[in-house]
């Protein structure tokens, strides 16, 4: 596959990944769905953080809102940096902010991987 075609499908890959992600932290979507698009270490870190979240809810109430609640992808960019490596900048917007969401893919057999996710 040409390095054009391949930017083009991780850079829908990453803003279908970051969605799910937002909805997963938010609790509309089941964290389950992502485990294997993710290593196992990333995935953990999103369900300690989804936990994190449910705790707050249930200490101060239902009615709070989640803090990943409504967002959108609004941008996506991706790099190549090796053949077997891509790291994505993703922007995501919610009704008060916006939050930028960094992405490392890397090439495992024959498809590609999460292997870090920071959520600013």
């Amino acid at each position: 596959m040409d390095g054009k075609r391949l930017t083009q499908e991780l850079r829908a890959q990453s803003h279908r990944l970051v969605q799910a992600v937002m909805e997963g932290l938010n609790g509309t979507r089941p964290l389950n769905q992502l485990s294997r698009w993710l290593t196992p270490d990333v995935f953990l870190r999103l369900q300690v953080r989804r936990a994190l979240v449910q705790e707050s809810q249930s200490h101060f109430g239902r009615d709070r809102r989640s803090p990943y609640e409504g967002f959108q992808v609004q941008s996506v960019r991706l790099q190549l940096i090796t053949p077997t490596v891509a790291e994505a900048a993703v922007v995501v917007k919610g009704r008060t902010r916006a939050r930028a969401v960094a992405i490392r893919w890397e090439a495992r057999r024959a498809s590609w991987i999460v292997t870090a996710l920071e959520i600013g």
